[in-house]
């Protein structure tokens, strides 16, 4: 409906851009097929149409000078089935989206009664977010992913390593700066992509497990502004 709307109003813009056009001419009030035409291309330029790529475009300025790779030493991880509610993009097509709503997700992510968020520790310098866009043309969307190389070879970090084999995930990571992201998601959770694990050779390269996990969306990993519910669903809050 707003398309159809969007539509009828640039055909009348056109005409009365047509006739303004071709005012000076012998025939005022019926503008020819050109002067139409050029018309429809001036409205079609000062009308937005919902859908139209880059309606939101701004300027670009210089990061801030809080610009620090790297993430924070904690990963967040739930399992996708436990969770009760999830944020949301805004809609992608929504003339009133704007650049800084565009990948923002929208409210907190609850879990089911007993259930919450786990951490798990990253040796710094060696956890890592990117993204990557894929996609031929016309199909493109984004690849999320999260590497995080955990230090020893505990029960623990063996137990989790077998646990997360098929298993959907949701993950949360922060940079530096205190943003915050989100890899899976409604719909789409993250899975494992890659995962080795073992001793090591020499005495300094110690044990540890490099783990990964991907995801889609039509945005690069979201922002995320809700707490991370680290205790039981109904026993307190998160963080």
């Amino acid at each position: 409906m707003k398309q159809i709307f969007a539509i009828c109003t640039i055909l009348f813009l056109g005409i009365m851009l047509g006739a303004a056009i071709a005012a000076p001419t012998e025939l005022p009030m019926l503008p020819t097929v050109a002067t139409v035409t050029a018309g429809l291309f001036i409205a079609g330029f000062q009308t937005k149409v919902e859908g139209v790529a880059g309606s939101a475009f701004v300027n670009l300025t210089k990061a801030s000078r809080n610009n620090m790779g790297g993430l924070k030493v904690k990963l967040y991880f739930g399992k996708y089935d436990d969770v009760a509610t999830w944020p949301t993009l805004p809609d992608q097509e929504s003339q009133s989206v704007t650049i800084e709503t565009l990948a923002t997700l929208t409210g907190d992510i609850t879990f089911n009664t007993g259930k919450c968020m786990f951490e798990m520790y990253g040796t710094p310098g060696e956890i890592e977010l990117k993204n990557t866009l894929i996609g031929d043309t016309d199909a493109q969307s984004f690849k999320q992913e999260v590497s995080v190389k955990h230090p020893g070879l505990a029960a623990k970090l063996i137990g989790f390593c077998a646990a997360t084999n098929n298993e959907n995930l949701v993950l949360i990571v922060e940079r530096h700066n205190g943003t915050k992201y989100m890899v899976g998601f409604e719909g789409m959770p993250a899975t494992k992509a890659s995962d080795e694990s073992g001793s090591g050779k020499k005495v300094e390269d110690g044990a540890a497990a490099t783990i990964s996990f991907v995801s889609y969306g039509p945005t690069p990993a979201p922002i995320y502004t809700g707490s991370i519910p680290l205790t039981p669903a109904g026993s307190g809050s998160g963080v």
